[in-house]
């Protein structure tokens, strides 16, 4: 299966947020948006649910509504971003950037020092983005599936 593609960087380096709201984790509308824009099947909303109330008090969502969305969670010093999506008819405006520059801003105002994110490693338009603001590649994994039978 594809490679995933681990990258971090320092927090405070990206550009502040444009447009972007900062709402809950669990907020039925950005949850929506979240299972929509990363084209999740209708029977994960719930799954997805139930596991942001368990972070509520140390992540955001990341929402320009029916456009983009990102996720962001608190570890220690450390900010992982999840589940950054842009509908089809609003790429290339710089709406991931403005989701990113929002995490970047969230991170910083709680002390995280270090950003990272996982990305698959054939999207070159979402590495290059994540380049430019200044993530840099960890490692690589991936996972294997078992051959077919002849």
């Amino acid at each position: 299966m594809d490679d995933t593609v681990v990258m971090t960087k320092p927090t405070g380096l990206s550009p502040g947020p444009e447009g972007v709201q900062v709402v809950e984790c669990d907020d039925p509308g950005f949850l929506s948006d979240v299972a929509a824009l990363n084209q999740r099947p209708d029977s994960s909303f719930d799954a997805w649910g139930r596991m942001m109330t368990r972070v509520t008090h140390r992540a955001a969502g990341l929402w320009v509504p029916s456009q983009a969305v990102g996720l962001v969670v608190k570890s220690g010093e450390f900010v992982a971003v999840y589940s950054v999506a842009v509908a089809p008819e609003h790429r290339r405006k710089g709406l991931a950037r403005a989701i990113m520059g929002a995490a970047d801003v969230w991170a910083t105002e709680r002390n995280c020092a270090t950003s990272f994110l996982q990305v698959v490693g054939n999207n070159q338009r979402a590495l290059a983005l994540y380049e430019t603001l200044g993530f840099t590649e960890v490692y690589r994994y991936h996972y294997l599936e078992p051959a077919t039978e002849a």
